[in-house]
């Protein structure tokens, strides 16, 4: 059998393919701009959202306050950390993607 299941949809080779919409950062740590976002993927055929849940305390090295990208003036770290949403937005836009469109899968980086 070739085929999975996802929140009820049939994945496999005799299945239309299934649209997972990524939003990652790109919110730049606004819920407002993130629900924009979701309703955009939602209009464009998205079944799925992927949303990542950063706490950059938690998963950024001390060294990487010191590091910045060639085409940023700011750390990693710090750019990682203005554009995660809080843990109350975090819940707040599940809870959105869930009862007005779709499956939602987060991933923490």
């Amino acid at each position: 059998m070739n085929e999975i299941n996802i929140a009820g949809r049939k994945i496999g080779p005799d299945f239309k393919p299934i649209i997972i919409c990524e939003i990652g950062i790109n919110h730049n740590g606004s819920l407002a701009i993130a629900k924009k976002m979701v309703d955009a993927a939602k209009k464009s055929g998205a079944e799925i959202i992927k949303h990542q849940t950063h706490i950059a305390e938690d998963e950024m090295s001390d060294e990487a306050k010191t590091i910045k990208p060639g085409n940023s003036n700011k750390s990693i770290f710090n750019i990682i950390k203005d554009c995660s949403l809080n843990e109350s937005d975090e819940l707040e836009l599940k809870k959105y993607v869930e009862k007005n469109y779709n499956n939602l899968i987060n991933s923490n980086e």
